[in-house]
């Protein structure tokens, strides 16, 4: 296994489309997203584990089926025994060839959501599932005890990015995760997909175990509430602008660009960092609205209990559109108060430092290694 291929677990620790599907029997591939990752919900781990079949399996190995290798490799891999199909393919997934650059498991355990009202987004059937009777729905808005599965061996274009199990190939230099706050792992993979267009994210059918040593729910009533959008979200909207400008680009340059409009936004002024802030907050909540309303209109605005959550958290979410405060990263806003904006600001400017500078500290780093000067001193030298 080549030394800059790593995989990574981590104990704190979805909307995605079609791409290309492998079709057979048992151990099919799949190269899809949208209804290929599904969830199914529980009131308590036990029954979340119980539902799946533990089997002995070499995880690294599992993950070099697909990490680091271009997609036509890995469709020659498995068309030798399974049948093609790219009937649901995004035209979008063939551009630039494409190479795989990240893994993920599929999940067993605590979900890992912040808060539940990310339930109500859900289609297909992982909707079925959650509203297949009322007291199932009541259970899944506070128990956090999901299965979270590929139903087959999935690639997709898509950047959709947990990193509770995960592998990525460094290889070709990604980008650094912003150093705070939750979702840094969603937004990492909006810059893969930024940085490097022809990415390609990998999900395994293959399922861990997600289990935090404290018990996690979430509180009753609390999936009809909209309680705010995160500084990495924030950081996002920001880099959609960006890569929309700059167009085709290598992705040392694309990384030094968005690292620079980054860095820039730090330097406004406040005034200006508010509207913009503000104005991005704004797009992206109307954009929920719109969709909320039309899974009403699609499912008939029934289940009720179902309808009536998703209704409330409408207004909840247009009630926040008239509050200039909750427009701010709700992260932000608890940690510093009346001085967030101020925060939210400087922190972008200085991550985007970081991501302006990344290029050059990579390959710092590899005139390094190259020469046999490690970063820093090893354990057993500094005991020494």
């Amino acid at each position: 296994m080549p030394a800059s291929v790593r995989y990574s677990g981590s104990r704190t620790s979805w909307k995605t489309f079609a791409v290309l599907i492998l079709k057979g029997g048992n151990g099919s591939r799949a190269f899809a997203l949208e209804g290929a990752l599904e969830f199914r919900f529980f009131p308590n781990s036990e029954r979340a584990l119980s539902s799946l079949v533990a089997i002995s399996a070499d995880i690294l190995a599992t993950h070099e089926t697909l990490l680091g290798k271009d997609v036509s490799a890995c469709v020659r891999a498995f068309g030798n025994t399974r049948p093609v199909s790219t009937d649901a393919a995004d035209p979008r997934f063939f551009y630039g060839g494409g190479r795989v650059l990240i893994t993920m498991n599929s999940l067993a355990g605590n979900s890992g959501m912040g808060w539940p009202s990310r339930l109500l987004w859900l289609d297909g059937a992982s909707r079925d599932d959650l509203i297949r009777s009322q007291s199932v729905y009541d259970s899944a808005c506070t128990s956090q005890e999901v299965t979270r599965t590929a139903k087959l061996t999935t690639i997709s274009n898509s950047p959709f990015c947990m990193t509770t199990f995960f592998g990525f190939d460094n290889r070709c230099g990604l980008p650094p995760f912003v150093p705070v706050y939750r979702n840094q792992d969603g937004l990492f993979g909006q810059l893969v997909g930024h940085i490097f267009p022809e990415s390609r994210f990998g999900y395994f059918p293959l399922a861990l175990v997600h289990s935090p040593t404290e018990r996690r729910r979430f509180v009753p009533g609390q999936i009809r509430a909209y309680h705010g959008l995160r500084l990495p979200h924030f950081i996002g909207l920001l880099l959609d602008t960006v890569q929309r400008s700059v167009g085709p680009a290598t992705s040392s340059r694309m990384m030094r660009r968005m690292g620079r409009e980054l860095k820039e936004f730090g330097s406004l002024p406040l005034s200006d960092a508010r509207e913009i802030l503000q104005a991005h907050c704004c797009r992206e909540l109307t954009g929920r609205l719109n969709y909320l309303d039309g899974l009403l209109e699609r499912h008939g605005s029934l289940p009720e209990f179902w309808a009536a959550d998703v209704k409330a958290y409408a207004t909840s979410v247009r009630t926040a559109i008239t509050d200039p405060m909750r427009l701010l990263p709700v992260d932000v806003r608890r940690d510093c108060g009346e001085d967030a904006l101020t925060a939210v600001r400087d922190l972008i400017g200085r991550f985007g430092s970081l991501v302006e500078s990344w290029p050059d500290m990579m390959e710092a780093a590899q005139w390094l290694r190259e020469r046999g000067q490690p970063l820093a001193p090893s354990v057993e030298e500094t005991a020494r």
